[in-house]
């Protein structure tokens, strides 16, 4: 109750460094642990207590990291790229570390894609011949010492167990994949076709547990849970709501109940940037996509 009103939980939902000699919010660096350390907080008070309200405040917080404590939906240290002290390289693992005993407690698959993105940006970008793993997740590789080697483990930790990742193709053409447009993390952004890429707009995790379908951070949606063929499919933020359930069918079709139709690509239609939207299922091409 203290902390919750002690105004260190900034209008963004971000915890800053500490609080002035009134006791008020002192405006300094919102660290990446400093999130991270009250993600774990209120996780375990949760436990302690049930009460539902710290885990709302908790992903809060998360959500609010996510969005500003990120490049490409890849975390970074405000004191990134070269003036971290040993404490700093640090941080962004202590993010990591909570942030999945948060989705642990509250048994949400939220933030499958989050953590999938830092894994692939560090394998890909931050770790050398000798699988040593440097500050920047987002590259280039430098500053190889323990504290970025335990900090980058824990993001890669963090990443498994949350389902499949890869490639969603159409079944239109072998050439066409799920894409979200621009690799772009903005709430709204269209989920389209395009051409395969092997790029991160394409790189999608499907959660089993929840048969939801993750890149860049959010989830693929039906648009404000609409329920008529031609509703459109965007990129929301993973909320465990509905309109964000695709259920794997026989046929390859991904179906979502709440709407009683199927993933559908308008017409067939092989033109990149066509927003895909909801169908009634009929088991053409359109509606056939192989999944991770």
């Amino acid at each position: 109750s203290w902390f919750s009103a002690s105004g260190m939980i900034n209008g963004s939902h971000l915890v800053n460094d500490g609080l002035t000699n009134s006791c008020t919010n002192n405006g300094e660096t919102t660290w990446i642990y400093n999130q991270g350390v009250i993600l774990g907080g209120l996780a375990d008070l949760y436990q302690a207590t049930g009460n539902t309200s710290l885990l709302t405040e908790a992903e809060n917080i998360a959500n609010a990291a996510i969005s500003n404590l990120t490049s490409g939906g890849v975390l970074v240290e405000p004191c990134e790229p070269s003036s971290c002290d040993t404490d700093e390289m640090s941080f962004k693992g202590i993010l990591a570390y909570n942030l999945k005993h948060l989705s642990e407690v509250a048994g949400t698959t939220a933030y499958a894609s989050f953590f999938e993105n830092q894994a692939r940006s560090i394998e890909a970008n931050d770790t050398n011949s000798s699988n040593q793993l440097g500050l920047q997740w987002t590259g280039p590789i430098d500053t190889l010492t323990s504290y970025s080697q335990a900090s980058a483990e824990d993001a890669l930790v963090g990443a498994l167990g949350l389902g499949s990742s890869g490639t969603i193709f159409s079944g239109v053409s072998a050439s066409l994949c799920m894409d979200d447009r621009s690799a772009s993390t903005a709430a709204g952004n269209p989920i389209q076709i395009y051409g395969c890429n092997s790029t991160d707009a394409q790189s999608w995790t499907v959660v089993e547990a929840g048969s939801t379908l993750q890149v860049m951070g959010g989830c693929a949606t039906d648009t404000g849970g609409g329920t008529s063929n031609g509703t459109l499919i965007e990129l929301e933020p993973c909320n465990d709501t509905a309109s964000q359930v695709w259920e794997p069918q026989s046929d390859g079709a991904l179906f979502n109940p709440q709407s009683g139709k199927c993933l559908d690509d308008p017409g067939a239609t092989t033109t990149a940037g066509t927003q895909l939207q909801i169908y009634t299922c009929n088991g053409t091409d359109a509606q056939n996509w192989t999944i991770p």
